[in-house]
């Protein structure tokens, strides 16, 4: 039913005491509104909305934004949305866009960690129908990512693309596979400014067999053509790259054999019941892209137009465990272990590779996505993935890089859970290594940690991001729970130091079971 909501109170650093209201709307059985107003003791008033409504089954969408007056001068706006529909044909409908009036109104106001930290504002909106091994596809988009030292918008007003994906050819073994696609693309920086419409056009088939040799071996080669034409095109000017309307066109030859299927394995039999199987699998694959000589020419709106020549070949080791308690239960795999490097035989990537600069671009992030080719080398880091999985409650991912031409870990990350009875605990830490200049160093850990169940007595939980570079906690969230047959009641504590922002917030919510609830509690954030 309509009516107000327990208010949130809390005090900032910068901002003061705060304090805010809400006001719920019940718009009918398939719609309703939130309304809220906050108060700020040293930076003035704010307001927002909130519009959901689910008119049938196949369609939902939801509407928020909200709008700050500011006396410091940061404030501002932002609007978000996100809906889905389907249609009788087997169309799909999406929007999901996110627009904010600048990046320091988003960091000074907004009430989530990872929304207040994040660099980027994604906006979709696409209809999509796949049939068999087609796809259609139609988008818009926009993409806008900020950081201190320059701002990229980049927008597709719209993009068409079609798709085969393993398509037979006939009755021959030949699998066909198809990339084509119509876009208007538009790219702005403090380096470039392309046209409102770039017209892009692309098309790309590929054609693949795969061989059976012996022992489970298989041989898969592919080859295919790509060429793309772009009505403008980037041309050095005064020293400077500069956005010409003279037209482009790209063409490259590509051909890739990948060899895997083949391993060695022993099975270890404890008892009648319980085996352990050890399995080596190596994995080879060569790519060889060739035809790029105009890598500088091309604007890069996004990864279709970052491609450049290579020659090179792919290796890598998985050694993999699995076990097997009773006859009556498969195997499962509790142990993975993975080792992989790349060997270049072109080194400048058809001169594509600028010297101390980071270059990210087609197949240099394929085995891990950090950059390191900053000068001409033959090797990349080996990269370690680990996978522990002894029970089903508990799992963890260990991945580093290792460069073998310094002799120096690039980075490290490990990530997992477990789960036993009420108890249960996820953490992430990663660390990057300032090898790369501009790349920077980072030190973070991040984790929940929970005791109880959620709507049964007596539940408590607790988040946390912890930067060990700064050696402080940029957030943490401490919520506890109790619940009744009939009813329950959550409080919980909030905080952020992000350095220029510093704030607790207290927000609490009742619920009848069965019936709804009210407050201003929201769903625990999730750890990356």
């Amino acid at each position: 039913s309509s009516g107000f909501m327990l208010p949130t109170v809390g005090n900032s650093s910068d901002k003061g005491f705060q304090f805010g209201n809400r006001f719920y709307l019940v718009m009918g059985r398939s719609a309703d509104m939130m309304f809220r107003q906050d108060y700020y003791s040293l930076r003035g008033w704010g307001v927002g909305s909130t519009f959901r409504t689910r008119p049938n089954e196949a369609t939902y969408l939801e509407l928020s934004g909200e709008y700050v007056d500011d006396r410091e001068g940061r404030g501002g706006g932002q609007v978000n949305g996100i809906g889905h529909t389907r249609f009788k044909n087997g169309f799909r409908g999406v929007a999901d866009f996110n627009l904010v009036s600048s990046f320091l109104f988003r960091q000074e106001f907004s009430d989530n960690f990872l929304t207040a930290t994040r660099p980027n504002e994604l906006s979709r909106l696409f209809l999509t129908n796949n049939f068999g091994s087609a796809s259609f596809n139609l988008l818009f988009s926009r993409d806008e990512t900020i950081s201190p030292r320059q701002t990229v918008i980049i927008q597709s007003t719209p993009g068409i693309d079609f798709k085969l994906m393993g398509h037979r050819l006939g009755r021959t073994p030949l699998m066909l596979d198809l990339d084509s696609s119509i876009s208007g693309m538009n790219r702005s920086d403090r380096f470039i400014e392309t046209p409102k419409i770039t017209q892009r056009f692309d098309l790309y088939p590929r054609l693949s067999l795969s061989v059976p040799l012996f022992q489970g071996l298989r041989l898969t080669p592919q080859v295919g053509f790509r060429e793309t034409f772009y009505s403008d095109s980037l041309s050095e000017i005064e020293g400077e790259s500069t956005v010409v309307g003279d037209s482009v066109r790209r063409e490259y030859f590509e051909f890739n054999l990948v060899l895997m299927g083949w391993g060695l394995s022993k099975v270890y039999r404890k008892n009648s019941k319980s085996r352990l199987k050890h399995l080596i699998e190596p994995v080879a694959q060569y790519r060889l892209i060739h035809g790029i000589d105009n890598f500088e020419e091309v604007i890069r709106f996004d990864h279709l137009d970052a491609i450049a020549d290579t020659n090179e070949i792919e290796y890598a080791l998985v050694n993999r465990f699995f076990v097997k308690k009773s006859r009556t239960k498969g195997a499962r795999e509790v142990l993975s272990i993975k080792l992989g490097q790349k060997y270049f035989f072109d080194q400048s990537f058809g001169n594509a590779l600028r010297t101390d600069t980071i270059n990210q671009f087609f197949p240099l992030y394929t085995l891990t996505g950090l950059p390191y080719a900053v000068r001409e080398r033959d090797m990349s880091p080996l990269t370690a993935a680990v996978r522990i999985n002894p029970q089903r409650r508990f799992s963890f991912d260990f991945r580093t890089d290792f460069d073998t031409n310094s002799g120096d870990f690039r980075n490290f990350a490990v990530s997992g859970f477990y789960r036993r009875d009420l108890f249960s605990v996820a953490t992430t830490y990663f660390v990057t290594q300032d090898l790369v200049p501009g790349l920077g160093k980072s030190n973070q850990l991040q984790g929940r940690i929970g005791v109880g169940r959620l709507g049964r007595g007596f539940s408590a939980s607790g988040s946390f991001v912890y930067d060990a570079q700064s050696v402080r906690f940029l957030s943490y969230l401490v919520r506890a729970s109790y619940f009744w047959d009939c009813c329950g009641v959550s409080a919980e504590v909030r905080d952020f130091n992000l350095g220029t922002r510093q704030e607790r917030s207290i927000r609490f919510s009742f619920f009848l079971k069965g019936i709804g609830a009210f407050g201003t509690i929201r769903r625990p954030d999730i750890v990356y």
